[in-house]
């Protein structure tokens, strides 16, 4: 009985061992992919940022809607070929 015990105990000290160098291994390309993730995460908001930044500054002047020169949307719509199937 004590033979059987001390083979069991051998063999659950050898899993005990994988299981801790398995979660070892997992952890570290857990946090592996979580710091490349990290690092692509970054560098697209800093593209994001510096395209919105250039964006902003070549059209600073340009208005987004030219209220003045609404009678071209007005046309538009009178001498659209579709206007007849416009519900008002």
């Amino acid at each position: 009985m004590v033979d059987q015990f001390a083979k069991y105990a051998l063999v659950d000290r050898k899993i005990n061992k994988l299981m801790d160098e398995m979660q070892v291994h997992t952890n570290q390309i857990r946090s592996d992919r979580l710091k490349s993730l990290m690092y692509v995460k970054s560098i697209n908001s800093f593209v994001i940022v510096l395209l919105s930044i250039g964006l902003i500054y070549n059209n600073y002047g340009k208005p987004v809607f030219d209220f003045f020169n609404i009678s071209n949307f007005f046309l538009f719509i009178i001498f659209s070929s579709n206007y007849n199937d416009w519900e008002w």
